[in-house]
This record gives structure tokens, C-alpha cells and sequence, in this order.
């Protein structure tokens, strides 16, 4: 099913990523970074804190690092595909 975009025209922020990571999760992204993954892209919300999605080597799978510094493999979230950028 495809969602209607409700937002205005925002301009995009590059993030600094590392500003927003918590210590857990540079040592969880340092470790998995070997395996292949890396920051794909950082989903923000005004109300709730930044969600860090990776992405596997292959692009085909896609995570959440967790504030803790665990990789949720089954995130709860909907991407579109053409509004995802990579960081």
C-alpha cells in the first residue's frame, strides 16, 4: 500500500551520525561493520529520539541499532523506497 507523503516541502538533514549514537552503539556498529553492515540512514521524529537503520552488505537486509547497542533485525518500521537517502 502506498502512503501519501504529508510532509511539506523540508529540506533534508545530513546528520552527523556519531553525535547520536550512544557509546553501546559505536561499539555495536564498530563490531558489525566488519561483517559488512553499515548506516543507511537515520529515521528522526520530532517526538521520539533519532532510530539508527543499517543495512546489510548485500542492501537486502535492514536493522535498527538500539539505544543498548542490539541489532533489531525485525524493525517495526515502513520504508519508501524512494525517499530513503544514505548517509
Amino acid at each position: 500500500m502506498t502512503q501519501q507523503d504529508r510532509r511539506s516541502d523540508k529540506k533534508r538533514t545530513i546528520w552527523n551520525v556519531s553525535g547520536l549514537l550512544s557509546q553501546h552503539q559505536i561499539r555495536a556498529l564498530n563490531r558489525i561493520e566488519s561483517a559488512g553492515w553499515q548506516v543507511f540512514c537515520v529515521r528522526t521524529s520530532i517526538v521520539h529520539d533519532p532510530v539508527i537503520v543499517v543495512v546489510n552488505s548485500g542492501g537486502d537486509v535492514f536493522a535498527t541499532l538500539e539505544y543498548d547497542g542490539e541489532l533489531d533485525l525485525t524493525p517495526d518500521l515502513t520504508f519508501r523506497k524512494d525517499d530513503l537517502i544514505a548517509v
